[in-house]
């Protein structure tokens, strides 16, 4: 790594490299666990808050590197990126919701079939559960309709997905995603 500023000697920027290192891996572990990350979403995270440290460094604005600082840094870039996450799942669902709509309309109207629309009449809970369910991501939403739609075992699932190897593992990502759908459910409001 060069210089970072004229104000940092090689010993610092050596220090800085360390500091960084040895913050990485319970870094990303936090990410994961706390805002259900997936590993390669938590460093790219990460490095993008090593990036804007540094910026700071070499600016001067920061005069050193500490854990707290680099993890605050690191739930913002998180957080900033979940919401647009959010978002962009929101208006997709919208757009999938107008969509079926008109699909259910065009078959009426064209052929006289009358499809039962589950939107209309869901109860409460079980509305929330679908918006929740479609806020997960893709990797989520299939192993949980690989598990529970379509009935495949822990085994199956391993080898139908390329995210996951072992049978523990899918059981491992699927009650991973079971619990964030159950705060993603529990944060919505009705």
């Amino acid at each position: 790594m060069k210089k970072q500023s004229k104000n940092m000697s090689d010993p610092e920027v050596s220090k800085v490299e360390e500091a960084m290192k040895n913050f990485k891996s319970e870094l990303v572990r936090f990410l994961q666990k706390h805002y259900y990350w997936d590993k390669h979403e938590a460093q790219t995270i990460y490095h993008d808050a090593c990036l804007l440290v540094l910026q700071q460094l070499k600016k001067g604005s920061l005069q050193e590197i500490n854990k707290a600082y680099l993890l605050k840094t690191c739930k913002n870039i998180g957080a900033n990126a979940y919401r647009k996450g959010l978002r962009e799942k929101k208006q997709f669902l919208a757009y999938w919701i107008e969509t079926s709509k008109a699909y259910l309309d065009t078959l009426y109207k064209n052929y006289g079939v009358s499809v039962f629309e589950p939107e209309e009449h869901l109860e409460v809970h079980a509305r929330k559960a679908l918006r929740a369910f479609s806020m997960l991501d893709e990797k989520c939403q299939q192993i949980i309709q690989l598990k529970y739609v379509n009935g495949h075992s822990h085994k199956a699932i391993a080898n139908q997905s390329v995210h996951i190897n072992t049978a523990d593992s899918a059981k491992t990502t699927l009650n991973r995603c079971l619990k964030y759908w159950r705060n993603l459910n529990n944060k919505i409001t009705s």
